[in-house]
């Protein structure tokens, strides 16, 4: 071994020891005895990237690259330099480089896809990490990079997958579980959601923001004292932190009590917080009972000071322009909340597909197109009772006259019927032909056993899945004597409603016209199909009606399950179960006329809605002049 040799060896490892003064020294002295040795001017460089001097470093792996163009670890660690540097292009081009001399390189593949994705460019990220998680499948921290993009990309249930994989990689992370939980809750998957908050919180007892997001998913779910507990527990830890009285607050407010809510906003109000969700919160609760003009001018102008403020990410700034919104609906200033909801929605990372998602209902609709000749349980349970439709299209209320029947649980959106036809042993909805009789009454049965733990005693138990209504011919083969209730309401009632309510991520659909009109359409489409081959198990309920004879509808609904008249059906608003969607407050008081024709106060916004619904076939009676 030569001399060079001997040197080299003795560098490198102090370098591997961490020994970086006396590697740096080593290599110098290398240097001055073969100045043109590659491998000495890379790894100097890379010794002295790592002791901060990083525009040194750049300098001698650039001339080691002038000796050796053509060794992609030298492009590779130029680029790693370079994204220390701050200077992203060239790091880029370094990385590609590096693939070009080598392709394949999972570590370079990962490092450009950072890159990318640091540079706006999420979909090449996206295809980076993808050719780079192939080959290293348990790298947690890859899966979580992996995961970060797919949420820029707005692709969350993939971001889901992705999640998993991270902490699956790095089990004991509390960061990752949080990140894991936050997705979940966005795609309104609570209880998965909660599960994982609390993963979090065991690994990190002290995680606030863990708390304060897995309070505001109790909520959701209606455990208001556990979200209250945990809310007091993250302001005991940090008192200051103006997020955790933002949730706090809405807590209370889901639990009706407003003075409450508006005390737990104080301190971070008279503090003088930045925090957009304190002035979210702070504008929702404005008008309430015990608020005045002075009140509602003042959270307005708070509202809007805040919005102008920089620093807010963007589910805090889409909570503020929805709070503003409805705070300017309810005062009849129009003009400025319909320029609040449409900047709210702009900022849904999720993207609807309708191009896609109309396929989709043609593939289920080819695939049910002879209903009679499919198999079908031999099962003729009674209990299952499944209201479908557009969202805000009453499905809300109906469910809660139906639950204040003593006969009647009503369960709210259950995810089940979508989980369950995602695992059926046979593709759905292409094989859904393939069941034998006995199958089908396997996998209903378990469902019936989830059912009757939910509903107790109960003779009937509803599921309020709106999006059920996609899932029909699958209810019907599983629970032949089920029974459907149809909700209606007038389309642009309906559309208007979706867009002026912040559901984000959960059915981003509603985010735009062109989408909501589509949507509507292929609903419209699915209905009359499942009209045509399970008539007599569907009673379809015109929200309209409802409106102008509650009983006369309602004692239909009450016959249409087989179950004898109840006077308290019609006064569900005494009804104080938990409600956990967006129409929980419209749901505790009488029924009122307000909704119906909600759209003519927006007419003169509403025309880009009205010639989508045109284009898609949606007969409607818009009039840009009502009012």
């Amino acid at each position: 071994m030569s001399e060079i040799d001997r040197l080299m060896g003795r560098a490198i490892d102090r370098h591997r020891a961490g020994d970086l003064s006396a590697a740096a020294a080593l290599y110098a002295d290398v240097l001055t005895r073969r100045p043109d040795l590659a491998d000495a001017h890379h790894l100097l460089g890379l010794v002295e990237h790592q002791r901060g001097g990083h525009a040194a470093g750049l300098r001698r792996i650039r001339h080691a690259i002038r000796i050796a163009p053509d060794n992609p670890t030298y492009h590779a660690n130029l680029g790693l330099v370079l994204v220390a540097a701050g200077d992203l292009a060239a790091a880029e081009a370094s990385f590609r480089r590096a693939l070009a001399l080598r392709p394949n390189q999972a570590d370079v593949m990962a490092h450009l896809g950072s890159v990318l994705a640091l540079r706006g460019a999420p979909e090449e990220a996206e295809a980076c990490f993808v050719a780079a998680r192939r080959a290293r499948p348990d790298d947690g921290a890859l899966a979580a990079k992996h995961a970060e993009t797919l949420l820029t990309l707005g692709r969350l249930d993939a971001a889901v997958a992705a999640f998993r994989g991270a902490v699956a990689g790095i089990p004991d992370d509390p960061t990752l579980f949080a990140a894991l939980a936050s997705t979940l809750q966005r795609l309104g998957r609570t209880d998965d959601a909660v599960d994982a908050y609390a993963t979090a919180l065991q690994l990190k007892p002290d995680y606030v923001p863990a708390m304060a997001n897995m309070a505001s998913a109790l909520r959701d779910r209606g455990d208001i004292e556990t979200a209250l507990a945990l809310c007091r527990r993250a302001l005991e830890i940090a008192p200051d932190q103006d997020d955790v009285r933002a949730v706090l607050a809405s807590v209370c407010e889901r639990q009706g009590d407003v003075a409450a809510a508006r005390a737990a906003l104080q301190p971070a109000l008279d503090r003088g917080s930045g925090s957009a969700l304190v002035a979210a919160a702070h504008v929702s609760l404005a008008d309430r009972p015990g608020g005045d003009a002075a009140a509602v001018a003042a959270a307005l102008r708070l509202g809007e000071r805040c919005l102008a403020a920089d620093g807010h990410g963007a589910a805090a700034r889409q909570q503020l322009h929805f709070a503003l919104a409805g705070l300017y609906d309810r005062t009849d200033k129009v003009d400025r909340a319909f320029g609040h909801y449409v900047s709210g929605n702009r900022l849904t990372a999720a993207r609807f597909d309708p191009a896609a998602h109309r396929q989709s209902v043609t593939d289920l609709l080819t695939a049910y197109a002879d209903f009679a000749r499919l198999p079908r349980a031999a099962n003729a349970w009674p209990k299952p009772v499944f209201i479908v439709g557009m969202p805000r299209s009453g499905t809300s209320l109906v469910e809660q006259i139906l639950a204040s029947h003593p006969a009647v649980h009503g369960a709210g959106e259950l995810p089940d019927i979508r989980d369950l036809s995602r695992d059926l042993p046979l593709a759905y909805p292409a094989q859904v032909g393939g069941f034998t009789s006995a199958q089908l009454d396997d996998i209903a049965a378990r469902q019936v056993g989830r059912l009757t733990a939910l509903a107790g005693a109960a003779e009937r138990v509803v599921d309020k899945q709106p999006a059920n209504a996609l899932r029909l011919g699958l209810i019907a083969q599983l629970f032949p004597a089920a029974r459907v209730i149809h909700c209606r309401r007038d389309p642009l009632d309906t559309c208007w409603s979706c867009f002026s309510q912040n559901f984000g991520e959960r059915l981003p659909y509603s985010t735009g016209f062109d989408t909501l009109a589509a949507y509507y359409a292929d609903l419209e489409r699915v209905m009359a199909h499942w009209q045509t081959c399970l008539g007599p198990s569907i009673l379809t309920v015109a929200y309209e009606d409802l409106i102008d004879d509650p009983e006369g509808v309602s004692r239909r609904m009450i016959a249409f399950l087989d179950l004898d008249w109840d006077p308290a059906c019609l006064r569900f608003y005494e009804n104080r179960r938990f409600v956990r969607t967006a129409s929980y407050d419209q749901v505790r008081r009488p029924i009122y006329r307000g909704a119906v024709g909600r759209w003519r106060r927006y007419a003169g916004h509403l025309a880009p809605l009205a010639a989508a619904l045109d284009r898609e076939g949606v007969a409607h009676d818009f009039d840009a002049g009502a009012q």
